[in-house]
């Protein structure tokens, strides 16, 4: 695999990582701090959205069948 190809699925997997370390940071911060670990999920679910087109095609560009 070249430089540039991994580049290109490192970024399109960016959104996919950034929703998943927010779920679990949130998660992880309700449980220690709740103020924090609020704020945390709702910046985790406005990333959601926001990145939610990058990441149907995220799914579809690697044949993964994927409804949210």
């Amino acid at each position: 695999m070249s430089i540039t190809e991994t580049k290109k699925r490192f970024l399109e997997a960016m959104p996919v990582l950034s929703f998943i370390l927010f779920a679990f940071s949130g998660f992880y911060l309700i449980i220690t701090a709740h103020k924090i670990g609020v704020i945390t999920v709702l910046l985790g679910v406005c990333s959601y959205f926001m990145t939610k087109q990058a990441i149907l095609k995220f799914f579809t560009t690697h044949g993964i069948q994927y409804s949210g």
